[in-house]
C-alpha cells in the first residue's frame, strides 16, 4: 500500500496517482542533452557543471536541494556529512552542496551558522530565486543526493535528482521509500524517536550514525553509485506527468461510466 493511501481512512481501496517529474527539464547532462544556463553558458557533462559552481572536478560531491523547515531536518544532514568529514583520511576529496534558503525564521535553521561549527567543506547557495536550468545543472554536478527529511508526502527533490541520474541516501519512511525505490539506499529510522505533526502523520528521526557509516562506504564505491544512478534514472521515468494524466483519465472515465450505469 502506498504511503498516501495509509493516511486516509479506507484509502487502500482507492487508486493512487503519483506526482510526476518533467524529464525534458530534469535529465542527465550530456553532449546530446546539454543544459543552457541562465548565463548563456552551455554545459555538456558533469565536469562542466562543476566548473560553473566552483566545485572541484575530482571531488566526491554530496548534495541536497530542499526547503529549509523543521520537518526537513537540515541539522541532521549536516551532522551525517560532518561525521564523515571528521573520520575521512582525505576530507579534501569530499564536498557538500546545500541549495536552500539560508534562513527561514520560525521554521528552518541558520545553515551558515551551523556549518561554521564544523570542519568540512560546504558550498551553500541561497535557493528560491534560481532559474530552474541552473538548479538542474547543480544537481548534475553531484554524486549523491542526501536527505534526512522526517517524512514526505511525495518527495520532489528526490525524484528530480533521480531524473538526473543521481542516486539518493535517505531514511526509510513515508513516501520517500516509494520514490527512492531501487535508485538509492535507505536507512532504518531510530525506532523510538518520532513525533506526529498537526495532521496526525508520524514523522521519523534519522539514525545519523548509521547513515554516516553508509555515506562513508558509498563515497569509496563509485561503481555502486553509477549502478544506483542508472536504477534511479529508470525509476524516475515511472513518475512522469504523462503517466499521471493517463491514470487520471482512466479513473475519471471509469467513475463517469459507473455513475451512468447506476443512474440507469
Amino acid at each position: 500500500v502506498d504511503h498516501g493511501q495509509l493516511q486516509l481512512i479506507g484509502a487502500p481501496v482507492m487508486p493512487v496517482v503519483h506526482h510526476g517529474v518533467d524529464t525534458s527539464v530534469f535529465h542527465p547532462v550530456s553532449q546530446f542533452a546539454p543544459i543552457a544556463l541562465s548565463t548563456g553558458d552551455i554545459v555538456t557533462n558533469k565536469a562542466e557543471c562543476r566548473d560553473q559552481f566552483d566545485i572541484p572536478p575530482d571531488a566526491f560531491v554530496i548534495g541536497r536541494v530542499d526547503t529549509n523547515s523543521g520537518r526537513k531536518d537540515w541539522p541532521a544532514t549536516w551532522r551525517v556529512i560532518e561525521q564523515v568529514f571528521r573520520r575521512s583520511d582525505r576530507p579534501e576529496d569530499m564536498i557538500a552542496v546545500f541549495h536552500t534558503k539560508l534562513n527561514n525564521p520560525g521554521a528552518g535553521v541558520d545553515l551558515p551558522a551551523l556549518i561554521s561549527k564544523g570542519t568540512g567543506k560546504f558550498i551553500v547557495t541561497n535557493g528560491g530565486d534560481w532559474p530552474i536550468e541552473n538548479v538542474v545543472a547543480l544537481i548534475n554536478s553531484w554524486d549523491l543526493f542526501l536527505t534526512t527529511s522526517r517524512g514526505e508526502g511525495f518527495g520532489l527533490g528526490v525524484v528530480e535528482a533521480a531524473a538526473c541520474g543521481v542516486p539518493t541516501l535517505a531514511t526509510r519512511c513515508s513516501a520517500i521509500t516509494e520514490v527512492v525505490g531501487p535508485g538509492g539506499v535507505l536507512i532504518n529510522p531510530l525506532e523510538r524517536a518520532y513525533w506526529s505533526n498537526p495532521y496526525g502523520v508520524v514523522q521519523k528521526m534519522t539514525d545519523t550514525d548509521a547513515m554516516s557509516d553508509m555515506l562513508a562506504d558509498l563515497s569509496k564505491d563509485p561503481d555502486l553509485l553509477r549502478h544506483l544512478g542508472q536504477k534511479a534514472l529508470a525509476h524516475a521515468s515511472t513518475f512522469s506527468w504523462d503517466v499521471a494524466a493517463e491514470k487520471f483519465d482512466t479513473i475519471i472515465r471509469t467513475r463517469v461510466a459507473e455513475g451512468e450505469a447506476v443512474a440507469v
